[in-house]
């Protein structure tokens, strides 16, 4: 196992700034994936860090050396790309073993170590089969076991699941982290899946233009985004604007109670999962009326137009609501996050 740390990472592609001031700590034995959208420096960071690209400034440390000079192949630090990238001439015995080969290891130690890992990615009897044979899971899976077979410090996947489906994509990410979880290595992914970071991950850096805007836990990350730029990257939210005064917020559609006593031009921030919807118009304040309705099967996605004000609302799929049906809304703003 190893830490990981960059201190005020800088890196440029001619006049053109990819990573700004990037400062990013792992614990050992921690799994953290870098988030954010395409060209935001997700995989730059990655490679910084694996010792394909040396910063223009900044540090490199793993364990607390400072690793920015050292070749790749000395780091520790191993990177499983999004195209797996097995040689398709080799079985997968003999993929997984590649390494193992090159570092002149003895036969017999080679041939316990593929043992233990084709286990370990539960795909022993398939030793002899080659590349083009499996599917789009066990090649990840051999994949993986090929960078586990030099024992590395640090694990860093490049969006390692984007090229399989749905179905699949969950099961992956469930494999890995039962995996990071028993094995206690130092694990980056790179992703812009918010689901996929969200539920693989100890710590999540979001990345926007180059910089790390915030870093924190999932829940954080979710519930208390650094800002506006944070949220929406995170999906589709309901913003009120307003200013508070003795502990109300007044906002579009009236005035709430909030846990803040003053404050001036504010944006409230609330989910659209956490506002409740009633067909009784007396149970909630706001009253609104149904304008869209997307079905999801276990959840409904409502428009709800309040006022000229279209508000998201996420409902369990058992309280069904018609398009033009009049409900009221409850929204709670003393759990708002408020920018």
């Amino acid at each position: 196992m190893s830490s990981i740390s960059l201190k005020n990472v800088d890196f440029n592609i001619g006049d053109k700034k990819i990573l700004k001031d990037v400062s990013l700590h792992v614990k050992e034995g921690e799994m953290i994936s870098l988030l954010g959208p395409s060209g935001c420096g997700k995989t730059t960071t990655l490679r910084v860090i694996g010792g394909l690209l040396r910063p223009q400034m900044g540090k490199v440390y793993l364990s607390e050396v400072d690793v920015t000079s050292v070749p790749t192949e000395k780091r520790g630090a191993v990177i499983v790309f999004q195209d797996y990238l097995l040689f398709p001439h080799l079985t997968v015995e003999e993929n997984i073993a590649f390494g193992l080969k090159m570092r002149r290891e003895k036969k017999s130690e080679i041939k316990k170590r593929v043992d233990y890992l084709m286990n370990l990615i539960q795909m022993k009897g398939s030793e002899k089969k080659y590349p083009q044979n499996l599917s789009g899971g066990q090649r990840q899976r051999v994949a993986i076991a090929r960078a586990l077979a030099v024992s590395p410090k640090v694990l860093l996947l490049d969006e390692p699941f984007s090229s399989l489906d749905s179905n699949l994509r969950h099961e992956m990410r469930e494999f890995i982290r039962e995996l990071q979880k028993k094995l206690l290595i130092t694990t980056v992914l790179v992703t812009h899946d918010k689901e996929e970071a969200l539920m693989t991950s100890d710590r999540v850096a979001v990345m926007l233009d180059g910089k790390i805007i915030q870093y924190d836990t999932p829940e954080n990350i979710y519930r208390h985004p650094k800002n506006i730029e944070v949220a929406d990257f995170l999906g589709e939210k309901n913003y009120f604007k307003g200013n508070i005064k003795s502990y109300v917020f007044s906002n579009e559609l009236g005035d709430f109670e909030t846990m803040i006593e003053k404050k001036q031009n504010v944006t409230a921030m609330i989910h659209p999962e956490d506002i409740r919807l009633s067909p009784k118009l007396d149970y909630y304040p706001v009253k609104g009326i149904i304008s869209g309705k997307k079905y999801g099967g276990n959840r409904s996605y409502y428009d709800v137009t309040c006022k000229e004000i279209t508000v998201k609302v996420i409902a369990d799929s058992s309280s069904f609501y018609k398009e033009g049906e009049k409900v009221s809304l409850g929204i709670d703003f003393k759990n708002a996050c408020y920018f």
